[in-house]
């Protein structure tokens, strides 16, 4: 966690020292939004919130800006919270193309968190804590038809923080001390907007979380040759590993959402998600589950916040 504390402080640093420079931009985008979500036979309450600051320059005279991105989808009956989709980004970035049309940035990511929760596909929780991961993205806007054609792909490489559980029997994840354990995480989506009226999006979010893990060999043998001191050639060996992991734990969800603006501040949108929560035990020390379900949210947002400073 001392390594996690040390990257925290290095992004609040790089934030000072983005926000202090006389070149320094600052935009935060803040939306609302309430309506509902369907699952099965019921109809949940649905709260939407979702804050995008970005800090730095976007345009050609300096490259570099920073992301921060927070986000929560939560549903709620008259009993408990019944479905929670959370994520916080700090993301450095740098524009590698920028032009009146075109735009394509890089990014690492310094912090990422996300937290889900499903109780209809049998989802307690599935959380992931990330300090290595990469963004790419940008968009390409068609003047004449005044059409823009925006994207993004972030990898979540190495996280330091993660767990799973299954809400039925409440069983989790298998702890360290029974073998290797990592996590990993991809999100993708691809959009349009058109006429700065109407937004569809079509998009994907994978976490994979694997415990008791192995190293067993692969067969195979590498060899390295070297020459000791009176000139003699000896080959140094070893039997090549991989790591087998015996409990796998999936979270996925692929989603469309179209959403058409009111007014300049008020929104309508909808969106269609199918979502998967999967355990695998190969041991069959605890029984393995597989759960699907479509489901759909419905409900209006609201621009509280749009600004920008220089």
């Amino acid at each position: 966690m001392s390594y996690l504390w040390c990257r925290f402080m290095v992004g609040l640093v790089a934030l000072f020292l983005v926000t202090q420079s006389s070149f320094a931009q600052v935009k935060n985008r803040l939306e609302l939004g309430t309506g509902g979500m369907k699952s099965a036979e019921y109809v949940d309450l649905l709260v939407k919130v979702s804050n995008r600051l970005t800090i730095g320059e976007e345009s050609g005279e300096e490259d570099f800006f920073i992301m921060v991105k927070v986000s929560a989808d939560a549903a709620m009956n008259s009993q408990l919270l019944s479905y929670l989709d959370f994520s916080f980004e700090l993301v450095p970035s740098l524009d590698i193309y920028d032009d009146e049309q075109t735009r394509i940035y890089l990014g690492y990511n310094l912090v990422s968190f996300k937290q889900q929760k499903n109780i209809d596909i049998d989802q307690a929780y599935h959380y992931q804590l990330s300090v290595v991961g990469f963004r790419a993205g940008g968009h390409h806007e068609f003047n004449e038809s005044q059409v823009k054609l925006f994207g993004q792909v972030s990898v979540d490489l190495l996280s330091v923080v993660f767990d799973a559980k299954r809400a039925s029997d409440g069983v989790a994840l298998s702890g360290k001390e029974y073998g290797q354990r990592n996590s990993t995480g991809i999100n993708a989506f691809l959009g349009l907007d058109i006429k700065e009226k109407v937004r569809i999006v079509l998009g994907g979010d994978v976490t994979e979380t694997k415990a008791l893990g192995n190293e067993v060999p692969t067969g195979d043998i590498s060899c390295t040759d070297y020459y000791d001191d009176f000139g003699y050639l000896y080959s140094d060996c070893y039997d090549i590993t991989t790591t087998i992991y015996d409990e796998g734990w999936l979270s996925s969800k692929m989603y469309a959402e179209a959403s058409v603006n009111i007014t300049k501040s008020l929104s309508v949108f909808g969106r269609a998600s199918y979502n998967v929560f999967r355990m695998n035990d190969a041991t069959q020390y605890f029984p393995s589950s597989s759960n699907s379900r479509w489901q759909f949210m419905l409900g209006a947002k609201y621009n509280l916040f749009n600004a920008s400073k220089n």
